[in-house]
């Protein structure tokens, strides 16, 4: 390394060019004690084929990944930012995997479904409705409470309901 004194570096550019030279010249062709060969030898000598790690698998090994239960509607909140999973997932556990440095494109991983991206929720003047709830209500035709209290009769109106007998009121009993 006495040559870089010769020449005065002035960029990162001269640096690796310089570098580059020392490593081919000095490192790579000559022999080490350790292995009794140049580096460069040792690597062509090698039996063991090269195996590549694939893109996406490296990727996704540097991603973080957290919990997140969606809301009624649809929606987490993560980072300080709302995103919408769909009404689909409402109520549900959700696992958000993210990169750290870009927290706008999430992609969510739920037990049984298809990994998905999602995108942060951009609210702005116009914003649609909600979307409708599956109705998970049931319907009641008839009250086996009532049907017992007041013999067979079935009550299906709010008439039906006047006519029964009114509880009576005494001056201890108050409203709230």
């Amino acid at each position: 390394l006495a040559e870089c004194s010769l020449e005065e570096i002035t960029s990162l550019k001269d640096l690796n060019e310089k570098f580059q030279a020392w490593l081919s010249v000095c490192y790579t062709k000559a022999t080490h004690s350790a292995i009794g060969t140049t580096p460069e030898i040792a690597y062509k000598s090698d039996s063991m084929p090269q195996r590549f790690i694939e893109q996406e698998l490296l990727a996704r090994a540097f991603l973080h990944c957290e919990t997140r239960k969606a809301d009624k509607s649809g929606c987490i909140s993560f980072a300080g930012k709302r995103y919408d999973l769909g009404v689909k997932f409402a109520g549900r556990v959700v696992d958000v995997v993210y990169d750290p440095a870009n927290t706008e494109i999430l992609t969510i991983e739920v037990q049984g479904e298809m990994p998905f991206v999602v995108r942060q929720v951009q609210v702005g003047e116009h914003v649609l409705p909600r979307p409708e709830r599956p109705d998970s209500s049931v319907k009641v035709d008839n009250s086996r409470l009532l049907r017992k209290r007041h013999g067979t009769c079935i009550l299906t109106t709010r008439k039906d309901l006047k006519r029964l007998p009114q509880p009576i009121r005494t001056q201890s009993a108050r409203r709230f």
